[in-house]
């Protein structure tokens, strides 16, 4: 007898006689194969979405801090080519000596601050950046910290004391708040009295001691030193 007959001879006696035990182990080999296979598609699902969520958090992948003089063209040139690029947005930043308000019979005025220029789109290309609270989005904002200070709120004025110019008046549109401003206002590479300047900025009637001051100092050079030795390159990430 050939040995095909008797593994068909076999077979449909196995099945004939333990059909039962032949369909658990069956079904237990496919549903182990089943959850494998569910296990796969949920730990694949699971790291693109946590990936999602973790890079939902980012308002701005990446900040590129220009010296005065550089070309903007260039920068942005550079930033394209070192890494795909989906929107990218031109910022301007000034200093300011103060804010000056007028309201209610009184004059408020701030310290030192940043005025900010930023293109029409921007709200709209980076939209977790800014949280409209008051008014609009279009024209003049304010934060909504300075607008406290200032006693200030959409279609108030506000006086600008601009270094070396002249002042100029400037109508609020809107109030805004910025979930994001340590982030926003961030610098790379700031020398080491600039980022003591910076936090007296932030921290407009905050009374920092000698050795705050020591310890900024210390860090930002810390900083820099780590920036010059990663290279250019780096800068950018």
């Amino acid at each position: 007898m050939k040995t095909s007959t008797v593994v068909t001879l076999w077979l449909k006696g196995l099945v004939s006689n333990r059909s039962g035990r032949l369909i658990t182990a069956a079904s237990g080999v496919a549903l182990t194969v089943a959850l494998l296979a569910a296990l796969g598609v949920f730990i694949a699902s699971s790291a693109a979405a946590m990936t999602r969520r973790a890079t939902e958090s980012i308002p701005v992948d990446w900040q590129v801090q220009l010296v005065p003089g550089a070309d903007p063209a260039s920068a942005i040139q550079a930033a394209q080519q070192a890494a795909p690029v989906q929107q990218i947005e031109q910022v301007g930043y000034a200093d300011v000596s103060s804010l000056k308000a007028a309201t209610g019979g009184t004059v408020q005025t701030t310290g030192a601050g940043k005025v900010v220029g930023i293109p029409p789109e921007y709200a709209r290309q980076f939209p977790d950046e800014f949280r409209s609270l008051v008014g609009t989005m279009d024209g003049v904002l304010v934060a909504q910290q300075t607008a406290a200070n200032l006693h200030v709120t959409a279609g108030d004025t506000v006086t600008v004391e601009r270094i070396g110019l002249p002042p100029v008046d400037l109508k609020i549109s809107g109030v805004i708040d910025l979930p994001y401003a340590d982030s926003f206002f961030q610098a790379v590479g700031l020398p080491a009295n600039a980022a003591i300047d910076r936090i007296r900025i932030l921290r407009p009637y905050s009374i920092e001691t000698l050795e705050q001051e020591e310890c900024v100092q210390r860090y930002a050079e810390l900083l820099a030193k780590r920036a010059r030795e990663s290279g250019p390159k780096d800068l950018y990430g």
